[in-house]
């Protein structure tokens, strides 16, 4: 969505996003691997409004880059933690494990 806050969580742990409205956090994957980030729980009071992966321009190939961008919205003020792991669909352990806090006001 155009507009919207966004924050690189390879450059910030903890956000601040505003009560009630859309923000996205933008972690980098390569998902021409099989690797992708995924929310094991979402705290109550966050809602996923969405992810979409945004490819580097040209022809892609096998381990090329991208930027995984998941969108949320938060229902109520508060400190939220969320925790990312990197992993393929049928593995069980996580490559990597990221763990962003949302202030929300």
């Amino acid at each position: 969505m155009i507009g919207e806050p966004s924050y690189e969580a390879s450059v910030q742990d903890t956000i601040t996003a505003p009560v009630g409205e859309v923000f996205s956090v933008r972690l980098e994957s390569t998902p021409t691997t099989g690797y992708l980030w995924q929310i094991p729980v979402l705290p109550s009071g966050l809602s996923a409004e969405g992810s979409t992966i945004e490819k580097q321009s040209g022809t892609e190939k096998p381990g090329d880059s991208g930027v995984q961008v998941f969108r949320f919205r938060a229902a109520a003020s508060g400190n939220y933690h969320v925790e990312f792991v990197l992993k393929r669909s049928w593995e069980q352990t996580p490559l990597k494990t990221r763990r962003i806090t949302i202030t929300v006001r």
